[in-house]
């Protein structure tokens, strides 16, 4: 069980993250960035691809 714990509070923790760094920024600001657009999903795919 400790394990699933682990695992769901590096997701919050990254989801957290993200939500703090994105904070203030528009939609339109948001799909106008590649940078965000094409950083800000990966920490959250690499949590899902976890073992």
């Amino acid at each position: 069980m400790r394990r699933e714990e682990l695992y769901l509070a590096d997701i919050l923790e990254a989801a957290d993250a993200i939500g703090n760094f994105l904070q203030g920024v528009t939609k339109a600001e948001f799909l106008a960035s590649r940078l965000l657009k094409n950083y800000f999903p990966k920490p959250l795919i690499l949590l899902v691809l976890a073992p």
